[in-house]
């Protein structure tokens, strides 16, 4: 997998780990280019309820979009979620 498709740094962090088993964790930071200590800060801990939301909303507006035949747009996807008790704002869509 090329690196130059990974967005955010959870994402390289992400592939060390699925992929420690086969390679050295400090061989992966050093071609990846992220710093060991931060790898192993990452997989210390768990994830931010910020990214525990942010995981959830993304799976919701997936599920909306996927429903509506990819016709929705993020105004028609906030509505649908706030109709289920969801409190969301178009922005995050």
């Amino acid at each position: 997998m090329n690196a130059l498709h990974f967005q955010e740094r959870w994402e390289f962090y992400q592939f060390i780990a699925g992929y420690r088993h086969l390679y050295s964790i400090e061989r992966m930071c050093r071609v990846l280019k992220v710093s060991r200590s931060s790898y192993c800060w990452w997989f210390s801990h768990r994830p931010s309820k910020r990214a525990v939301e942010y995981s959830l909303f993304t799976d919701l507006i997936k599920k909306e979009f996927d429903a509506s035949y990819a016709t929705y747009g993020s105004t028609h996807i906030t509505e649908q979620l706030k109709r289920k008790h969801y409190k969301i704002l178009r922005r995050r869509v």
